[in-house]
């Protein structure tokens, strides 16, 4: 816990470096989804709630930031019911290879139906 009090200040500073170069910039800062199906493995039910975690302090570093130009976009309801464990996962995951390369990355379908979509149903890019 004490790390993710130290990266709140380290994000308010990287995003206010990124909104300080690109001027005319809407900047998203995307959650990160669980990545489990809940009650799928008990280690599993415990890195979703550190990603809760995470995503708390995201928020709120977004929140401190004080622009619309910086918008934090929670994409949880996209990714809902597809974590690693589920039928239709949107997460890589080759459990005879725990330690391949593209685990626990978005696959295909967490790329377009889950991260796209976040961004498409936030109407960031309408503004």
């Amino acid at each position: 816990m004490t790390q993710l009090r130290l990266l709140a200040p380290k994000l308010v500073e990287t995003y206010g470096l990124v909104a300080a170069t690109l001027t005319q910039a809407k900047i998203a800062v995307l959650s990160y989804p669980r990545q489990f199906k809940p009650g799928f493995s008990t280690l599993g039910d415990a890195l979703n709630g550190a990603t809760d975690a995470l995503n708390l302090v995201i928020k709120g570093s977004v929140g401190a930031m004080g622009t619309d130009r910086i918008r934090f976009v929670d994409a949880s309801q996209e990714f809902a019911g597809h974590g690693i464990g589920s039928r239709v996962p949107y997460f890589a995951f080759d459990a005879l290879n725990p330690f391949a390369p593209a685990n626990f990355h978005p696959n295909a379908y967490g790329n377009s139906l889950g991260y796209a979509r976040a961004v498409l149903n936030d109407g960031l890019l309408r503004r």
